[in-house]
């Protein structure tokens, strides 16, 4: 008996295998045919969006030996993806063709289909992984995005790992995951600075419902606090880096400021129309491309913008809210915001698949009596994004962390009993 379990496990491992590497192969050739495609018939070769340009030039710069800045602006990206590009740009050259990069773009989403897969597979086993997978592989926004040159989908790579031994922690309580959670957090805050507080905004929230539901425990409270030190470590050679650039410990970048005029000024309209910025350089005496000559301009420039818009939302509360509306609208909106897009197929491509996303993941929610560690994991992130709008621009790309763990609710069977709070 013990035998012929034995070889029906063995052959449903084999299958699973099979299936999955079927499905990876499937998404790796999606992908490697849109990053040609976006190349050859929109980019031309070249970029679409302004910070492309910035991620490749700050990439040439590491891979040649260069102060890492771009038009003397010394914290302007974090370091994540660049140093992507960098590795490719020391294999290929700094001249290589931007379609690499593109490429090396769908091996990363090729990865984090992957990492999908296991996730599902470690919540609800591995039929659901399969189908996770699967809907990853095919959804259009991750096919999109994965071309481009932006940090979306490295970003995604480090998330969802932080997410797998986020969900390991919950499950075994080891501290090896929470050690692990912690550092994938701070390499996604190396990639996108606006991560930086969902980790410990997301950890102290659990903590304050275990604490409510009488389930919490001394252990679990230090694991999340040596997640965050961990986090806080990954970050801190960046930190240390800008402190001795400025003199000041700052581990994020000084875009801040300009993103938040970006999104709090008269003219805003909940897209990113950076065109007010040449105003703002030439009063601190840099020139209206951006150029800036030294570190002080670089931090008076955001020094000066972050005062600005938070003078402009305080003064202008009602518009501001009525802003943050639009913006949350652009964010979640089934298709998408650039007339680029304004096809109605390719509003139909996007849009639908979209929605069925969110009746199958609210229908698994409401299914199922178990309310898990990973469906507050998944609101709390909900949350989270929506918050981002409040602040900056809205765009559907601030949407994608959530779409990919709605990937995996919408497969949702039984939960594991040690999954559930």
């Amino acid at each position: 008996m013990k035998s012929v379990l034995q070889t029906a496990n063995g052959e449903q491992r084999s299958s699973t295998r099979l299936w999955l590497t079927f499905i990876l192969l499937g998404a790796l050739a999606v992908r490697l045919l849109a990053a040609i495609f976006w190349d050859v018939c929109y980019a031309h070769g070249g970029f679409v969006y302004g910070d492309s340009d910035g991620y490749w030039t700050l990439a040439q710069n590491v891979a040649s030996g260069k102060p890492y800045e771009y038009f003397g602006r010394q914290i302007f990206r974090m370091p994540g993806y660049p140093l992507f590009l960098a590795a490719l740009q020391t294999i290929f050259g700094t001249s290589m063709p931007i379609l690499y990069a593109r490429l090396g773009g769908a091996v990363l989403a090729t990865v984090c289909v992957w990492q999908t897969w296991a996730i599902a597979q470690l919540l609800n086993g591995e039929k659901s992984g399969l189908i996770a997978a699967a809907i990853a592989a095919l959804y259009p926004e991750f096919v999109l995005i994965s071309p481009m040159i932006l940090s979306e989908t490295l970003f995604s790579v480090f998330m969802l790992a932080q997410v797998f031994f986020w969900i390991r922690c919950f499950i075994s309580s080891r501290w090896q995951d929470a050690i692990l959670m912690g550092l994938f957090a701070g390499l996604a805050t190396l990639v996108k600075p606006g991560w930086i507080l969902f980790t410990p905004g997301a950890l102290a929230a659990i903590g304050l419902y275990r604490l409510w539901k009488r389930t919490g425990s001394i252990k679990l409270f230090l694991q999340g606090v040596v997640s965050i030190a961990v986090m806080f470590l990954a970050l801190t050679p960046w930190a240390y880096r800008n402190y001795r650039i400025s003199g000041r410990w700052i581990f994020t970048t000084l875009q801040g400021g300009p993103s938040l005029m970006d999104g709090l000024n008269p003219d805003a309209d909940g897209s990113s129309n950076m065109a007010f910025m040449a105003d703002v350089y030439e009063r601190f005496g840099a020139k209206a491309n951006g150029q800036v000559d030294n570190i002080e301009q670089e931090l008076q420039v955001n020094d000066y913008t972050r005062r600005a818009a938070w003078d402009w939302a305080t003064s202008n509360p009602g518009k501001a809210c009525q802003l943050a509306v639009v913006k949350l609208m652009r964010t979640w909106s089934p298709f998408p915001n650039q007339s680029t897009f304004s096809k109605l197929s390719i509003r139909l491509t996007m849009g639908v698949p979209y929605i069925l996303l969110w009746i199958f993941t609210i229908y698994s929610l409401n299914c199922s009596g178990q309310k898990t560690n990973f469906w507050l994991l998944f609101v709390l992130l909900a949350i989270y994004i929506c918050g981002i709008p409040l602040l900056f621009v809205g765009s559907i790309r601030y949407r994608l962390p959530a779409m990919w763990l709605m990937c995996i609710l919408a497969t949702k069977q039984k939960q594991q009993e040690e999954n559930c709070i």
